[in-house]
C-alpha cells in the first residue's frame, strides 16, 4: 500500500524538519512550498523520501503579507498525490505531527482498517510541555483513502481552508493517538501571528487572554 503525507509550506523552517522526520514511516512526503524565502525547501529536500513542488499562486496584501490559497493549494498536492499513486494519503499543517505511538502504529491502523478515513485528536501545544484543552474539541480528519469514492477537496475560506465531500465511515481514534499541534512554542511567534492576521484583515486573540486560557500540563500519555 502507498501512503503518501501531504504538507503545505511557506517559511517554515522551524517546522519541516520534524514534520518530515515525523512522516518517515510513510513512502512520500510531498511538500507544495508557496514561495519560501527561508531554507524551508532546502531542509525538506534533505530527507529521503520527500519531494518538492513550487506552488505558485500568491495573494498579496496592503500591508506587505503574502500567502496562498488555502483550499487551491491543498487541492495541488491531493492532485499531486493521485499522479503518483497514493492510495492513502495523510494531511496536516507543517506544525503538526503525531504522537509517538501513533507515528509506531499508524501503518498498520491504515493497512487494516476497513473504513475510508481516519480522525485523531488534536492537542494544541503551549510551549513544549503545556496545552490547551479548551481549544482541543472532537477528532480531526488525518487520514483517507485516495480512490475515485472519497474526492475530498479544499475550499478556500476567510479563515482558511474547509475541506469537503468527506467520507462518513471515519475510524475515530481516541487516546493515547493525537496530533501534537505546535501552535505556540513561545512568545514571539505568538506575537507574529498575531501580525500577521492583522496585516491580512483578520483577527486573532492571544490565547492567554481568550476563551482558550489556561493551559494545562500535557497529559502523561502523549509521549509514551
Amino acid at each position: 500500500m502507498k501512503i503518501v503525507a501531504l504538507v503545505r509550506t511557506l517559511n517554515e523552517q522551524r517546522n519541516i524538519a520534524d514534520f518530515c522526520a515525523a512522516y518517515d514511516w510513510t513512502d512520500m512526503v510531498l511538500v507544495a512550498d508557496g514561495g519560501s524565502e527561508d531554507d524551508t525547501v532546502f531542509i525538506a529536500e534533505q530527507f529521503p523520501n520527500v519531494w518538492v513542488r513550487e506552488f505558485d499562486v500568491e495573494i498579496h496584501y496592503p500591508s506587505g503579507y503574502v500567502e496562498n490559497p488555502h483550499g487551491r493549494h491543498f487541492n495541488f498536492l491531493s492532485d499531486w498525490a493521485r499522479e503518483e499513486g497514493a492510495e492513502w494519503v495523510i494531511f496536516d499543517d507543517c506544525d503538526c505531527r503525531p504522537n509517538p505511538i501513533l507515528a509506531q502504529q499508524a501503518r498498520a491502523l491504515i493497512e487494516e482498517t476497513d473504513r475510508r478515513c481516519i480522525m485523531v485528536p488534536r492537542l494544541h501545544i503551549w510551549g513544549t510541555e503545556e496545552y490547551l484543552p479548551k481549544m482541543t474539541s472532537g477528532p480531526s480528519l488525518w487520514a483517507w483513502k485516495l480512490d475515485d469514492q472519497c474526492t475530498i477537496r479544499g475550499t478556500d475560506k476567510l479563515y482558511g481552508l474547509e475541506l469537503e465531500n468527506i467520507p462518513d465511515d471515519c475510524l475515530e481514534l481516541s487516546e493515547p493517538f493525537c496530533l501534537l499541534h505546535y501552535s505556540y512554542p513561545d512568545e514571539e511567534t505568538v506575537q507574529a501571528k498575531i501580525a500577521w492576521y492583522k496585516g491580512v484583515g483578520r483577527n486573532l486573540v492571544h490565547p492567554l487572554e481568550g476563551i482558550y486560557a489556561p493551559p494545562q500540563p500535557l497529559p502523561e500519555w502523549v509521549y509514551a
